[in-house]
């Protein structure tokens, strides 16, 4: 909400200095192209960690919080007993049917965050990339083409 009254108070703002609405809308889309860059950012350091990752088998051990993020999370456990939580947060809607404990799951783990990546963490960086690079690609293509 308070996002909203502070676009509506600069917008006021911009009408009453006499800035045209074409100034405002392209001020806008650099906005939101350079929230949609740093999404493909996000998605690319993300991808070269998943690309430097080791592959290893664990087994499913119990969804929970983690100290530094806060958010629930799936953990897994190797053969060593080591734990490690999941790079992204877990599914909320489908765990029962996402998470056995019964199997052993191929993930990809991240040495320097001591992070997995399970095949669900995989799926988002992929869709990540692709679509925050479309959106990125796409804003950039609005703005050279409303600078013509």
């Amino acid at each position: 909400m308070e996002v909203l009254i502070s676009a509506a108070l600069v917008v006021i703002l911009c009408v009453c200095f006499g800035m045209s609405a074409e100034l405002m809308l392209n001020a806008f889309m650099i906005l939101v192209a350079a929230v949609a860059c740093f999404i493909f950012v996000f998605f690319v350091v993300c991808g070269v960690t998943l690309i430097g990752s080791k592959k290893i088998t664990v087994k499913f051990s119990r969804i929970g919080k983690t100290k530094k993020d806060g958010f629930d999370t799936a953990f897994y456990t190797d053969e060593e007993n080591n734990e490690y939580p999941n790079a992204f947060p877990s599914e909320m809607m489908f765990k029962r049917y996402l998470y056995n404990s019964d199997k052993q799951y191929t993930v990809r783990l991240c040495r320097k965050k001591n992070k997995v990546y399970d095949r669900y963490s995989v799926t988002t960086v992929i869709t990540g990339l692709l679509l925050g690079g479309a959106s990125f690609l796409g804003m950039v293509m609005y703005l050279l083409g409303s600078l013509n």
